[in-house]
């Protein structure tokens, strides 16, 4: 069989990470750590041991701080930064060290978050139909 030489694309097929960080000595890494951190910590200070299942408006309030805690773009950006290193070079074991310190650090940080879900799943069953059938808390009928 024959050998062919492979054609040149014509369009860039090299990733180009300084979309999310500089280096890995960006400074932005850590102030996204931290403010990952802080919103967590935040986020279960504001909502542990309280009731925010009791009405509608304050179930909705909730679904919607953490949908934003969700959505929040540092821990997805750190992750995403490692993990695609990783996959160009699978011998970079500096962002395999940092994958898995992170991974444990995000472990630890949604143990922080365990007892929204919980809470969620103890609404008695008569609320439960309640708030399915409530029109505000439609765009969360799937996550309820």
């Amino acid at each position: 069989m024959a050998k062919t030489k492979p054609s040149k694309l014509p369009y860039k097929t090299e990733w180009d990470l300084t979309l999310f960080y500089k280096s890995a000595k960006d400074p932005q890494i850590e102030k996204d750590l931290e403010a990952a951190r802080k919103n967590i910590l935040a986020f279960a200070k504001k909502y542990k041991n309280k009731d925010f299942t009791k009405d509608s408006k304050t179930l909705l309030t909730a679904l919607k701080d953490y949908e934003k805690l969700e959505d929040t773009a540092h821990a997805n950006r750190l992750m995403r930064y490692y993990a695609f290193r990783r996959e160009l070079n699978a011998k970079d074991v500096e962002a395999e060290a940092r994958m898995n310190e992170l991974s444990q650090v995000f472990a630890k940080l949604s143990n922080e978050l365990t007892f929204f879900t919980l809470k969620l799943g103890k609404i008695e069953k008569k609320k439960q139909k309640e708030y399915l059938a409530d029109k505000k808390l439609a765009g969360f009928k799937y996550f309820l």
